[in-house]
């Protein structure tokens, strides 16, 4: 099974994709974040 994200394409024959979001958890802070 594979999806497409953008151009991208999803699934066990493709490349690792991620997608991260700091905004959510982190109030958009940066250094928040790595702590």
């Amino acid at each position: 099974m594979t999806m497409k994200i953008g151009k991208h394409e999803i699934g066990m024959q493709h490349p690792v994709y991620f997608i991260a979001d700091i905004a959510a958890n982190h109030d958009g802070d940066l250094e928040r974040a790595k702590l």
